[in-house]
């Protein structure tokens, strides 16, 4: 059968069955059509029943050595195109794909769309070649999965990508800390709570010589919340835990013999000068109070001390006589 000769058929189809009554069952005629822009042609045969009519036939699935089945209805549309409306089980896969078409009367072919998405011309008779019709691996089109599709708890950890959707969050934070942060696979991160002083000592009177980076040893300890630790033999104080920490100290130098050169106060962190340092010139007559302050970000096991160092000629001494004299450390987070 020609393409013209097949295209008359339809053509006749068409009008056929806008007025055909209803009747006994019987076989109107067996037609092909390509599923452009792909190679797929379907090769379909019209049948009346009572109340309409059905299609029952074949995908060539591009020549592959097994067909699939098709079936469903033909319809007559309100607008004058016939609507062919049926279902391609693929095979071997066995998964299904619906497709839609309306056809023109005059020639037999008209637009098609499937439900995965795919769409084209369905054309009487052609046979032009082209790529096969694609086919998700789900056999399900875009978008259509909806809440009513997923069963209770179908969605476990292996169903998700971590990377965009947040895993159950299975960690803890110890007593004294909350979680300031969540990971990705649901473990979480840390910070104490517990902010404020936690450490302060006071009262301290020794003997500096000239030009000597010398601990200062603050003998009385006030309070030491928080679980760091004060060597008073040496004045290093141990970071308890990692954080950002204010260290203040106040110190007072005596007077001294001869007003030269410089008094001063540093803090170091493990031995090293990282830390602020405060120096003025020494008195002979009174008491020189001296101030320093600074915020470091510490890890744990940290060492922190405060050192004074002066070049006034001699040995000079600091006094512990003013309640002020301290050297504190307070974590801020």
């Amino acid at each position: 059968m020609t393409v013209t000769t097949r295209r008359v058929g339809m053509l006749g189809m068409l009008l056929w069955l806008g007025v055909a009554s209803t009747a006994s069952a019987q076989v109107f005629g067996t037609f092909s059509w390509q599923m452009q822009p792909f190679c797929n042609v379907v090769t379909l045969t019209i049948t009346q029943i009572p109340g309409g009519f059905t299609i029952d036939g074949s995908d060539n699935q591009c020549g592959a050595a097994k067909l699939a089945g098709a079936a469903g209805m033909a319809l007559v549309n309100p607008d004058g195109t016939v609507g062919l409306e049926f279902t391609i089980v693929t095979a071997p896969a066995g998964k299904a794909l619906h497709v839609s078409a309306s056809l023109a009367p005059a020639t037999g072919s008209g637009p098609w769309t499937d439900s995965v998405g795919n769409s084209g011309t369905l054309a009487l008779g052609a046979n032009v070649g082209g790529a096969a019709r694609p086919f998700p691996a789900s056999g399900l089109g875009p978008s259509v999965v909806t809440t009513h599709e997923i069963a209770q708890g179908a969605v476990g950890g292996t169903d998700i990508d971590p990377a965009e959707v947040q895993a159950r969050v299975s960690g803890t934070c110890p007593a004294g800390q909350a979680v300031s942060g969540v990971n990705v696979n649901g473990t979480v991160t840390c910070v104490a709570t517990e902010l404020g002083t936690q450490f302060r000592a006071t009262s301290a009177v020794q003997t500096v010589a000239n030009n000597v980076l010398t601990p200062v040893i603050f003998r009385t300890v006030n309070y030491n919340a928080g679980g760091g630790s004060y060597n008073a033999g040496n004045g290093v104080y141990t970071v308890p835990q990692a954080g950002t920490y204010l260290i203040t100290s106040t110190i007072r130098w005596a007077p001294v013999a001869t007003a030269a050169g410089a008094t001063c106060i540093i803090v170091l962190r493990n031995s090293q000068g990282a830390g602020s340092s405060v120096c003025a010139t020494p008195s002979t007559t009174t008491a020189l109070s001296q101030n320093v302050s600074d915020v470091l970000s510490l890890a744990a096991g940290d060492l922190l001390v405060i050192v004074g160092l002066q070049t006034s000629g001699a040995a000079a001494t600091l006094s512990g006589i003013s309640s002020d004299v301290h050297f504190s450390v307070t974590r801020l987070r």
